[in-house]
């Protein structure tokens, strides 16, 4: 306030020439120490040192109050830059004046600004004390009359160096417009935190009051934040009473003030300068005023008695034209100043009738001349058609649902056949309904929510087709392992169709119950939850009993399904390695593990909402759940379709050769095989076919003991996606040593031996690609499957004879 004070002190020449002949004034300095003690005591020692009339200062309001009153029983008079409309109360500062408008002025010219600029939506941030009340209150009562709403009306503590909480609650809030009362040091403090929390950049307007007026001048350019300050104030708007510097006694004051300290400074420039100046023409005029009406006397005894009636005056001062209230309020304009590189021009004038009118383009954070709207664009953080991610994923699940109802007509034609009827058709039609069912519940949670069956629709036909699907893969499973766990007939009579059935309706029943309870006693209702980027909806309980029951219902539930999951996964890693069409229990198992992975993503994206995510929560897990629903429906069903389509087209080439890697075709027919074991009765022999299929014979028993041929083979145990091809390889049966020998047909080649007690084979495999196919089963810890395709009918039938014997 250096600058301002000399200013001031340049005033004194124009007062001692305003009645040279009768007065003369002195200016004398005292420090307040910008504290209200200090004050206080400045203000007694100029009265009992100089025995002062008056005085000019201070510039805060909460040191400018304490000092008028302090003053009222010498009857000083005070002038200062101190804006609260408090002092506009006669009673309690009776001969207190200023060259300012008073804040009610203020606040009403921040309204009018606002509206201009298109915001209908602001927040408001203000000190605690005397200045930043009065400020926010006032724009208030103006914002509300002009229909600008106020999101969030914050406090802070003048002086303080945290604002973190204000900070944070302006960032959450639904407008990006603050309008705030600070003076500059607490100006910088929360420009630091608004930079740091993001509320800083080119969605941000930033409109502050007068005293903002000093923020560049008091940042120091040895401090190491200095260039951070000042980028910090890029865009920032601010108010301050109009200037006019057209007036005589501003060129005489422009001319005093270069002549005094040089240099091209603008007084214009200087914050506060004209507004003291004035303060100390009006404060002269006023007293000769008095003690031409009271007599001099009176005003140096401090007993004129003379009311502020008595003492103000209109004239034109280095400010322009300066009119005040019988308050003591200057009455006046405002201009709007905007910070553009470091340096703050005049960007607007609003005047009293609330005309705003454009004097320069302002320029924002972000350089760019159009104001930020008040509440920017909300993306909308719930699934809805409007969305083309949405799309995208609901044609996704359209065309898997068109697939399973395809697949299900193409099989409905085809369960007549054994492959189909060994699958049990009835559970492959409950699968598939299961299927649609969860494809169907994703739909279901598109769009606004609306009661409770918009909270709990998705979930509980979710859970019902997850159901469907689990129960009917389990009981498949569990049959298959009654079958090779039990040793009694009897014990298999519970495993028919009719009582598995049961038991996926009852499994399905159950789940609906827990839902029935849940919606029947502890409904959830959507709630809209919005801020100022998002639009999304949170299904909350209506009760506090419901809020009670949730998260126990929500653990039921999912610990049920949990259990089913698990029951899945047991009974097909137990019957993993049981030979069954179409390795059906392996893939079983390959379900449950793949199903327990994406739950891992799925169920915690659908309980967490992350609106900074936006969709994002929704597009992983409605992708991930497409993807387990139509890998289960491929692994369970589609196989089964896919293998009969795939067999039917190699029917239709039987005649053809056989794949590339096979072999010539044998004519070793059954009844030689036979022929020649009964030639060789007591003696090892061989018999050849073509230099096919070569059998010899135990020397004392008869029966065989080594067969072996080379044919092609196929493994059924590769991953699908391997794509495994038909390759050529030797397979010996060593029936006295109880081994099985696939080997590459080739010298000292290696390959895999098994042991025929866990050999099971298949002599008519469903899953067959090509004709004359049996397929060997390997239900060892290993595990595995191959396909071999024999010559012909005869041999074919030939290896199966030596097989079962």
């Amino acid at each position: 306030m250096i600058a301002v004070r000399n200013v001031t002190q340049l005033a004194l020449p124009a007062m001692n020439a305003l009645d040279p002949a009768n007065y003369a004034f002195h200016l004398v300095s005292y420090d307040s120490q910008r504290s209200r003690s200090g004050a206080i005591t400045a203000m007694m020692q100029a009265v009992a040192h100089d025995n002062a009339v008056g005085i000019l200062g201070e510039y805060s309001s909460l040191i400018s109050i304490l000092l008028a009153l302090a003053g009222n029983p010498h009857q000083l008079w005070q002038c200062a830059s101190a804006t609260s409309s408090e002092m506009s109360i006669k009673a309690e500062f009776p001969r207190y004046f200023r060259t300012i408008p008073d804040d009610p002025q203020q606040g009403l010219r921040m309204a009018y600004l606002a509206r201009a600029m298109g915001w209908t939506s602001v927040n408001l941030l203000v000190g605690t004390d005397f200045y930043g009340q009065s400020i926010g209150y006032n724009f208030q009562q103006s914002a509300a009359a002009l229909g600008i709403s106020v999101e969030t009306s914050l406090t802070f503590n003048p002086g303080t160096n945290d604002v973190t909480a204000a900070i944070a609650a302006i960032k959450a809030s639904a407008s990006n417009i603050v309008v705030f009362a600070a003076f500059a040091a607490d100006g910088v403090t929360i420009f630091r935190e608004a930079k740091r929390l993001g509320i800083l950049g080119s969605q941000y307007a930033w409109v502050g009051s007068e005293s903002m007026s000093l923020y560049l001048s008091s940042l120091d350019p040895r401090d190491p934040k200095y260039a951070a300050d000042m980028a910090n104030a890029q865009g920032l708007l601010y108010l301050f009473p109009r200037q006019a510097s057209a007036t005589n006694e501003f060129a005489a004051l422009q001319a005093r003030y270069t002549a005094t300290y040089g240099g091209n400074t603008d007084v214009a420039s200087i914050s506060y300068g004209t507004i003291f100046y004035d303060c100390a023409l009006a404060m002269a005029r006023g007293l000769i005023q008095v003690a031409n009406r009271y007599s001099p006397s009176a005003v140096l005894a401090h007993t004129s008695n003379a009311s502020l009636t008595d003492f103000i005056t209109t004239f034109d001062g280095a400010s322009g034209r300066v009119v005040l209230d019988a308050a003591g309020n200057r009455i006046g304009d405002f201009d709007v100043y905007n910070v553009d590189n470091g340096i703050a021009t005049v960007a607007f004038s609003v005047a009293a009738s609330g005309a705003v009118t454009t004097v320069a383009a302002p320029h924002f954070y972000s350089g760019s001349t159009t104001p930020p709207p008040d509440r920017p664009p909300k993306s909308i953080a719930y699934p809805n058609y409007g969305d083309p991610g949405v799309i995208v994923l609901a044609a996704l699940r359209a065309l898997v649902l068109a697939a399973i109802l395809a697949t299900m007509v193409y099989l409905s034609t085809m369960r007549h056949l054994a492959a189909v009827e060994n699958l049990s058709w009835p559970f492959l039609v409950t699968i598939a309904t299961g299927c649609v069912v969860m494809l169907v519940s994703e739909f279901l949670g598109i769009g606004v929510p609306v009661g409770a069956w918009g909270c709990h629709a998705s979930g509980w036909v979710l859970a019902v087709g997850f159901d469907l699907v689990m129960a009917s893969a389990g009981v498949k499973t569990y049959r298959i392992f009654s079958i090779f766990a039990n040793k009694r007939l009897a014990a298999l009579k519970g495993v028919n169709n009719s009582n598995l059935m049961r038991i996926v309706t009852a499994t399905v029943l159950v789940q609906c119950l827990i839902f029935a309870v849940w919606v029947g006693a502890f409904p959830l209702a959507p709630q809209l939850s919005a801020n100022k980027a998002y639009i999304m909806y949170d299904c909350k309980a209506v009760s506090p009993a419901g809020a009670t029951a949730y998260p126990i219902l929500l653990g039921v539930s999912l610990g049920y399904n949990g259990l089913l999951l698990l029951a899945v996964a047991f009974f097909g890693y137990k019957t993993r390695n049981v030979m069954s069409a179409f390795r059906e229990t392996v893939w079983i198992a390959y379900t449950a593990q793949n199903i327990v992975l994406a739950s891992l993503v799925a169920i915690p994206f659908s309980l967490i909402q992350l609106p900074e995510w936006g969709l994002g929560t929704y597009y992983l897990r409605s992708a991930v759940l497409l993807y387990a629903i139509a890998f289960t429906f491929y692994a369970l069903v589609g196989r089964v379709a896919w293998t009969l389509v795939h067999s039917g087209v190699m029917h239709q080439h039987a005649n053809n050769p056989a794949p590339p890697t096979g072999r010539a075709v044998s004519t070793t027919q059954l009844g030689e095989l036979h022929a020649a074991a009964a030639a060789a009765a007591g003696t090892t022999s061989t018999t050849r076919a073509a230099d096919a299929m070569k059998v010899s014979l135990h020397h004392d028993s008869g029966r065989v003991a080594h067969v072996h041929g080379v044919y092609a083979v196929k493994s059924t145990s590769t991953p699908w996606y391997a794509l495994p091809a038909w390759e050529r390889r030797a397979v010996h049966l060593y029936a006295a040593d109880g081994m099985l020998v696939i080997v590459p047909d080739a010298v000292h080649a290696s390959g895999i031996v098994l042991k025929l007690k866990c050999v099971q084979f298949d002599p008519d495999p469903p899953a067959a690609p090509a004709p004359l196919c049996v397929e060997l089963f390997h239900t060892g810890a290993k595990g595995g499957s191959w396909m071999v395709q024999m010559g012909s009918q005869a041999e074919h039938d030939a290896w199966v004879k030596v097989d079962d014997e």
